[in-house]
C-alpha cells in the first residue's frame, strides 16, 4: 500500500493538472482524480511494465473522464425524453378534453 501512496504523491498534482484542463472543472477534477486512483488500484495486477506508470496513469484517467462524459450524455437524453414526454401527455390531454 506504501507504493500506491507514492504513486498518489509522484503523479496526483500533474493528473489533477490534466484533468482539470480537459474537464474545465475544479470539483469534477478533484471527482475524477478520485476515480483514477480507485480505477488503478482495482487494475494495478494488470499493469505489465510496457510503458511508464504515468502513461498508464494518464490512460486511465482519460478513460475516466470518457465514460463520465458517456454517462453524462446518457442521463441528458433520458432527461429530454422524460421531459418530451411529459409535454405531449399534456398536450394529448388537453386534444381530448
Amino acid at each position: 500500500m506504501e507504493d500506491f501512496e507514492q504513486l498518489y504523491c509522484l503523479y496526483s498534482k500533474q493528473l489533477y493538472k490534466y484533468l482539470l484542463y480537459i474537464s474545465g472543472d475544479k470539483y469534477l477534477a478533484e471527482e475524477l482524480l478520485q476515480e483514477t486512483y480507485y480505477q488503478a488500484l482495482k487494475s494495478i495486477f494488470r499493469f505489465k511494465g510496457d510503458s511508464k506508470v504515468s502513461t498508464w496513469l494518464y490512460q486511465i484517467s482519460k478513460n475516466v473522464y470518457l465514460k463520465h462524459l458517456t454517462k453524462e450524455r446518457k442521463e441528458k437524453l433520458i432527461s429530454m425524453s422524460e421531459t418530451k414526454d411529459l409535454v405531449y401527455s399534456k398536450t394529448d390531454r388537453k386534444s381530448v378534453v
